[in-house]
């Protein structure tokens, strides 16, 4: 029986100083950068900067699912992405705070929001892993925890640090890379043998889009009905909004149409 414990424990530390990392330098290191580099054009600059890289946070998780799934290594499956991935990111996060010009800024918070999300979305895959399943909301409440802590934690420390943005940079990298390396040792896992059968990219993503076949699964992820965006962070908290009324539930009715004719 797997020790759910240690693995808790690996959740809330990446997250908290990963989400640290990423609320400290959206809310008071990159926006400090930016007004340095582009004066009285730092809104514009600071709209393209943040835009361009949210690719980055979104077509990472699901490549990185992937690939994890097949690693074979002395470390295990997850393990070495957690590692790697913040020492990625603490690289990355040096290389945003050492960065001079509109483009540089652009090409590091790129590299830091796709480097960032591979631990924080590799070691979600340790609930369904490793967690039983009547432990599954323990580990969610605890993975979601990070997020509060951490935001908090990084705008605080951010703006103690605001007149020198380059160490705060630094801070922030070191504590990751850190707090990487302590969540992969909690996260340590035997070593995975050859898997006898083993899904093709190709067809896993064949699976994945074959579940907006379903009318339910499409109203969750369709533009009109699901919308997420950033409350201010100094608040420390990303917010998502779903229209849930327009999902249909097992024994409900069904609901009416949005917006009202």
């Amino acid at each position: 029986m797997t020790r759910i414990g240690p693995l808790l424990a690996s959740m809330f530390v990446i997250n908290v100083f990963g989400y640290a990392a990423i609320g400290g330098v959206l809310s008071v290191l990159l926006p400090s950068q930016v007004r340095l580099v582009a004066g009285d054009g730092a809104p514009s600059a600071l709209a393209l900067v943040t835009g361009v890289s949210a690719i980055a946070s979104l077509a990472v998780p699901p490549v990185v699912g992937l690939l994890s799934d097949r690693t074979r290594s002395r470390w295990g499956r997850r393990t070495p992405w957690i590692l790697f991935g913040g020492l990625a990111t603490a690289a990355s996060l040096l290389l945003l705070g050492a960065a001079g010009s509109v483009a540089g800024l652009l090409v590091g918070w790129f590299l830091v929001q796709g480097t960032v999300n591979v631990g924080l979305n590799v070691v979600l895959a340790m609930i369904p892993d490793r967690i039983p399943p009547r432990r599954h909301g323990l580990a969610s409440t605890v993975q979601g925890l990070g997020l509060p802590v951490g935001s908090v934690l990084g705008v605080q420390l951010g703006a103690f640090l605001v007149d020198s943005v380059l160490l705060g940079y630094v801070v922030l990298a070191v504590a990751f890379a850190l707090a990487a390396a302590v969540s992969a040792w909690l996260a340590r896992e035997a070593r995975h043998a050859s898997p006898g059968e083993l899904r093709t990219v190709r067809a896993d993503l064949r699976r994945t889009f074959a579940s907006l076949r379903f009318r339910d699964y499409r109203w969750v992820f369709s533009p009109g009905r699901c919308s997420t965006w950033a409350t201010p962070w100094s608040t420390g908290s990303a917010s998502t909004s779903c229209r849930t009324s327009s999902i249909r539930r097992p024994g409900r009715p069904r609901p009416t149409a949005w917006p009202p004719h």
